[in-house]
């Protein structure tokens, strides 16, 4: 079994992860930080999350953490994480980052983002950007993973396969829009992906086209049919 530990672990990121982490037969969860819960169980903060119910949430004390875990995933705010990460790494523990504070190797690109200096710019170029799909064999080596967000992770994987890289696993981009939705602020593109011989259908409009419908009249046949491919869109292997 893999232990790990999760630093704050009860802010939303963290709370996800342990749900997910509670269905991986090869965890467990062994230390879990919150400054602002610290000393509660983790049940009462998160009923639903009963399979934990032996776990208290303590503070982030380095030395207790590293001693009771192999990997160490860190929850916290952007720039919170900057040095437990860093202790965590001087200890020779694997971390998962899902902050920002590694994902980008320039720190005064960090620094214009995030309005504070990087307090390890060594480390930046040593992280390993966390998209399974593009750096699957690296993120295997790596001792520090940095998870990418929601938007950049859409982003990336929708535009990836139409930039001329993407390997046979990622093979055709296609861009459907809805025609009958004249807004600007309605077009909304729906990326199909194939993977291998997976296939991920789908029109997705957004409520943005729904107005846009309204106002033009367009709310028959074609919004019905809409609707009908938003409910069977479909995933075949």
């Amino acid at each position: 079994m893999i232990k790990v530990a999760v630093c704050g672990g009860s802010g939303y990121a963290g709370a996800e992860l342990l749900r997910i982490l509670a269905h991986h037969p090869d965890v467990e969860v062994t230390a879990i930080t919150s400054e602002k819960s610290s000393g509660k169980r983790l049940t009462d903060v998160f009923p639903h999350l009963h399979h934990y119910g032996h776990l208290a949430f303590g503070s982030l004390d380095v030395e207790r953490i590293v001693s009771r875990s192999d990997v160490i995933f860190t929850a916290l705010p952007h720039a919170a994480a900057q040095k437990p990460v860093a202790s965590f790494l001087e200890k020779r523990k694997k971390v998962i980052d899902l902050s920002a504070d590694y994902r980008l190797r320039d720190p005064k690109v960090y620094e214009e983002w995030y309005k504070v200096p990087h307090g390890h710019e060594g480390l930046l170029k040593r992280a390993v950007y966390g998209l399974p799909e593009l750096h699957r064999k690296k993120i295997a080596k790596a001792d520090l993973v940095a998870n990418p967000g929601c938007y950049p992770t859409g982003a990336i994987l929708g535009l990836y396969p139409g930039s001329g890289k993407a390997s046979s696993g990622l093979r055709r981009l296609s861009l459907i829009r809805n025609r009958d939705f004249r807004s600007r602020e309605a077009i909304r593109p729906h990326v199909l992906l194939l993977r291998g011989e997976r296939r991920v259908q789908g029109v997705w409009p957004c409520p943005a086209q729904a107005h846009a419908g309204d106002r033009a009249g367009s709310v028959g046949n074609r919004r019905n049919e809409d609707r009908r491919h938003l409910h069977s869109a479909s995933c075949s292997a």
